[in-house]
């Protein structure tokens, strides 16, 4: 045994000294330069690209197999620049040997100097290191069983890894761009795989056009664990600093992102980041106001790639005053993404988010625009967005259904309980104090936003104030595309009618242009005017027909080059605050310089039928068959109607009827049957009513003239005036009629005839 045991010690003894004197051998007499040519050659045959090694190569076995090398370069690949295709100053890597007799490897500090890597695309959309590829992956090696490997990479340990003066240059020839990372330093700690260690890096970025530099750094904590596949980081930090040239839209783009943990699975490629943290602050005319700042927090993210998904947990975004929340799952990462999800945005105050983008945006109303909240679901998939379960509040306004761009085309189907949108339309020129309409007329058309819309979708409201009006159930369909929009179905109950009516807009010309083919029926006209002028002057029940044309920039504008023609009638009605049968008896008291009648308390005009049809020429309405039927007279006549300085100028007669206020009055029942002219003028809200009694003395004296003078030609050619029936005979137009038929009788246009047939020498017979 003794002897046994001395044996082993001489044979350990003798190995030991024959490894020595082997690696005193290898290291005095190899020179690895000796094979630099040899390596460029296999280099070049394996991958078709030139490889040259500019440095010595420097080899040391003991106590580290240490391999240093000095500047090396690899070419590019054919038909691309003459720059190399990668190039390092200096590489240093060293392995201890002792530790490999007991299965373990200890890696000293690997150190990589200088190295670029230029990555090219060229005009036809190739790119230089496509041949670098192999055509075919190669089926991953199944793992060997643990007993059977070599070495156990929980034993493997690094020194550290020291990367300086890095950068990789892309450019893109297609794109007419070039981005650049640039000094990129990376510093890691002593690694023992499964054991946490430090990292640190930083970076320059820069891009070509519009030129952007800027920087970025980072730090954490690495545990990596090859033996299970996993990777994690804690206490991750990245700083981002982004600078425009000084002409450049974008003048600043920072900011900072953080994360509890990152973990992944390397293999499985699934990764998790838990808590992450955001912020960043924009600078330059892009950004709204030129300045904004903005927060993201997420309690998850977590992404895997070989499925494609991602889940998105616990989002809140802050910027511009408002707050969105959401919870998200997505799908299609490796080819179009689909994210879904349910959204919330609190309530803010959009006056107040307005104001943070620098839009001074005054309203007529100064409580609008305090209020808003929303919430729905979101189905993001590619371009393509679509916002299902709606609901929006606005003040006191609620809006829900669907709406997205499909396409590029907005899609929407929406429904608002009630909405006053005079209350949101600026103030007058005068300042309206809250509450009260802004100026209707100096609403601009939106022209821009109109060439540019492509839409369609229906709104439906249950109630609506637009310029004073009020509409209810209001249905309004909306299709525009390439500057033309229609609005169709368009229909409403109104004032206690309905409304229905087809509406087109060209915003292609400079000035846009309006089409109008509307119809009401069975609408309060009193309603209408009160809330049109806040007068109530007449009342009744209008039926109408409009096809109308205008341009302009502005609702005013348009109003003033409205043209086209209408039709109405009104029945049943009254013109409150104004009694023509009062006037018309003060302007005849007048004219006879008699008292004047009483004023009634309550003056009011009925009618019982109005009818017209008018043109309309650059806001002018010219009415020339008027019919206006009332107790005691029949009005016809013609007139204007100025809409641009809201005034009338109408020119009247009136026929007196045989009706009971007729009657009533002695001074006026000789009226019947006579012809009174009337003139109506003045404002809208204060017409005037001008009786012209002087006009019906003149034609009742003209009347009295032509009879005197027919009486006197019936004299001088021996006519005469018919004598009245005797008594007995009939005296009734009924009993003269019966009478006629009995008796013919000689017309005087007979007895003229045969008169001038005897003067003239003829037959009187």
């Amino acid at each position: 045994m003794a002897k046994l045991f001395k044996i082993l010690i001489i044979a350990v003894a003798g190995l030991v000294a024959v490894l020595a004197v082997v690696v005193v051998l290898v290291a005095w007499l190899f020179d690895p330069n000796d094979y630099k040519d040899r390596i460029a050659a296999a280099f070049e045959e394996e991958t078709g690209r030139s490889f040259v090694i500019e440095g010595d190569l420097e080899l040391k076995l003991f106590p580290w197999l240490r391999v240093t090398s000095g500047a090396m370069e690899m070419g590019n690949a054919p038909g691309f620049s003459d720059a190399p295709f990668a190039r390092i100053e200096a590489v240093s890597a060293s392995l201890r040997l002792m530790p490999l007799f007991s299965r373990r490897v200890e890696i000293g500090t690997v150190r990589l100097g200088g190295l670029a890597l230029n990555l090219e695309v060229d005009a036809q959309g190739n790119n230089n290191w496509a041949d670098l590829a192999d055509d075919e992956a190669a089926p991953d090696p199944a793992p060997a069983p643990r007993g059977d490997r070599e070495f156990d990479l929980a034993d493997l340990s690094i020194g550290g890894v020291d990367i300086r003066d890095a950068s990789v240059r892309y450019s893109d020839a297609q794109a007419d761009q070039v981005y650049a990372l640039e000094n990129f330093n990376l510093e890691l700690d002593a690694l023992v795989l499964g054991q946490p260690t430090g990292l640190r890096f930083d970076f320059g970025l820069r891009q070509q056009r519009p030129e952007i530099t800027g920087e970025v750094s980072g730090r954490g904590v690495l545990t990596l664990d090859l033996d299970n596949d996993q990777l994690g980081m804690t206490g991750l930090r990245v700083n981002l600093d982004l600078r425009g040239a000084p002409d450049a839209p974008l003048a600043q783009f920072s900011g900072t992102v953080r994360a509890a943990s990152l973990d992944a699975e390397l293999t499985a490629q699934r990764y998790t980041l838990d808590e992450l943290d955001m912020e960043f602050t924009a600078v330059g005319e892009p950004v709204p106001a030129t300045r904004q700042q903005a927060k993201i927090r997420a309690t998850s993210l977590s992404a895997d790639l070989d499925a494609g998904t991602l889940a998105l947990r616990g989002l809140r975004a802050d910027a511009l005053g408002l707050a969105l929340l959401g919870e998200f799952e997505g799908s299609g990462l490796n080819d179009t993404l689909r994210l879904q999800g349910r959204f919330e945005v609190p309530q803010f105050s959009p006056r107040d988010t307005l104001r943070l983008l620098e839009i001074d945006y005054l309203t007529a109303d100064t409580t609008a625009l305090t209020r808003a909240s929303l919430q729905g679901m979101l189905d993001l998939q590619g371009e393509d967005v679509r916002l299902s379960d709606l609901s929006v509040r606005l003040d006191d306004s609620t809006l829900t259904g669907r709406a997205g761009i499909v396409a590029e085309r907005i899609a929407f189907d929406l429904e608002v309980d009630a909405i006053n949108v005079d209350r949101y339309l600026p103030p007058s020129a005068d300042e309206a104090a809250p509450g009260e309409e802004g100026d209707i007329d100096e609403v601009e058309i939106p022209t821009e936003l109109l060439r540019e819309l492509n839409a369609e979708g229906q709104f439906r409201i249950g109630r609506a104030t637009f310029g004073g009006l009020e509409f209810r159930n209001l249905v309004l369909g909306v299709n525009a595309t390439d500057g033309l929009m229609r609005l169709n179905p368009l229909r409403s109950e109104f004032f206690g009618g309905s409304y229905e009516g087809d509406i087109r807009i060209d915003a292609r010309p400079a000035e846009p242009r309006l089409s109008l083919n509307e119809r009401v029926s069975g609408v309060q006209l009193g309603e209408l005017t009160q809330a049109m002028f806040e007068v109530e002057h007449v009342t009744g029940l209008i039926e109408g027909a409009f096809n109308l044309s205008a341009s302009g920039r502005t609702l005013g504008d348009m109003r003033r080059k409205l043209n086209g023609d209408m039709v109405f009638g009104l029945t049943d009605g009254a013109w409150e605050g104004v009694d023509v049968w009062h006037q018309v008896r003060s302007a005849r008291a007048a004219l006879r310089q008699e008292q004047r009648p009483a004023a009634p308390e309550r003056p009011r005009t009925e009618f019982s039928d109005v009818t017209g049809t008018a043109t309309v020429t650059d806001g002018i309405v010219d009415n020339r068959d008027l019919v206006a039927l009332l107790p005691f007279m029949r009005l016809t006549g013609q007139g204007r109607i100025n809409l641009i300085e809201a005034t009338l100028d109408y020119r009247l007669d009136a026929t007196f009827v045989d009706r009971p206020e007729l009657a009533r009055d002695a001074a006026m029942a000789d009226l019947q049957g006579r012809r009174l002219p009337m003139r109506i003028d003045g404002a809208l809200s204060e017409p005037r009513i001008r009786p012209d009694f002087g006009a019906m003395v003149t034609d009742e004296v003209r009347d009295r003239v032509r009879t005197r003078a027919e009486d006197l030609v019936r004299d001088r050619l021996g006519l005469g005036r018919e004598a009245p029936a005797p008594e007995g005979e009939p005296q009734t137009l009924q009993e003269g009629e019966e009478a006629a038929e009995e008796a013919p009788r000689e017309s005087s246009e007979d007895r003229l005839r045969r008169r001038i047939g005897r003067l003239l020498g003829g037959d009187d017979s």
